[in-house]
Formats: C-alpha cells, structure tokens, sequence
C-alpha cells in the first residue's frame, strides 16, 4: 500500500500527460455537437458532451481527486500546482470572454444560434484552462 505522500507524488507526475490527454479529448469531441440532428443517439452525445465539460471545470475550479483522501489531495495540489491551476483558469476565463465578445461582433453578420454560441464560450473556455494547466505543470516551475 502506497502512503499518502507516494500516492500524492504519482498524481503530480502524471497531472501533466493526463491533462493534455484530457485536452485533447475535449477538442476531439466538439465534432459531437456540429452533428446535432435531433435523433436521439445525437442527444445522448451532447448529454456526454455536457457531462464532460462539467467534470473538467470542477476538476480546474477544486484540483479534483475526489475519490483521494484530504490528505493526498492537499499533497498532490501543493502551492505550485494550486498557482498553476489558477493560472490555467485565469487563460481559459479570458479565451471564454474574447470568444463571446467574438460571436457578438460576428452575429449580426453570421446569425449565432444560442446554442452554439454557449458551446463555443465553453468549449474554448475549458479547452483554454486545459491546455494552459497542463503546460504550466508540464513546465514544472510555474
């Protein structure tokens, strides 16, 4: 059995290669949602869709790890990991706010369904944070 220090130590070296993976499966699964057809099975994948984006935003808003002890997450989010986190918010926040100022230049021109427009602040929002966190961690020295 692992203490909570290992254990803590095998989160922080894997957060990195795990965030990109998640990154990049967020991304690869925007395809979903431009192939809404209102079929069911079409429902169900932004329903996952869905799900995901709001697994990954308590995962960047808490440090995740539920399923962890208190005492291995607060190891595992030490104050460089906590800094780098934020930091990954903070880009993705402000990714969401140019990309809603985007659509809201762009849509008297091009009309944006609301729909879309929710998924796209979101998706580069998140995606943003991600991809951020994980450099940062993959950098290692904030």
């Amino acid at each position: 059995m692992q203490t909570d220090f290992e254990q803590a130590e095998r989160i922080s070296q894997r957060r990195p290669a795990f965030l990109s993976l998640m990154a990049l499966l967020f991304l690869a699964q925007q395809s979903v949602f431009f192939t809404f057809d209102g079929r069911a099975v079409s429902a169900v994948k932004m329903g996952a869709w869905t799900v995901l984006a709001l697994v990954l935003l308590a995962y960047l808003l808490t440090g995740g790890h539920w399923l962890r002890s208190k005492r291995v997450r607060e190891l595992a989010n030490d104050e460089l990991s906590t800094m780098n986190r934020m930091r990954g918010v903070m880009a993705g926040f402000g990714a969401a706010i140019f990309t809603a100022i985007l659509v809201f230049v762009v849509a008297p021109f091009e009309p944006i369904e609301a729909p879309l427009a929710g998924h796209l602040v979101a998706s580069v929002g998140i995606g943003g944070a991600l991809i951020r966190f994980a450099l940062l961690e993959r950098k290692g020295d904030g």
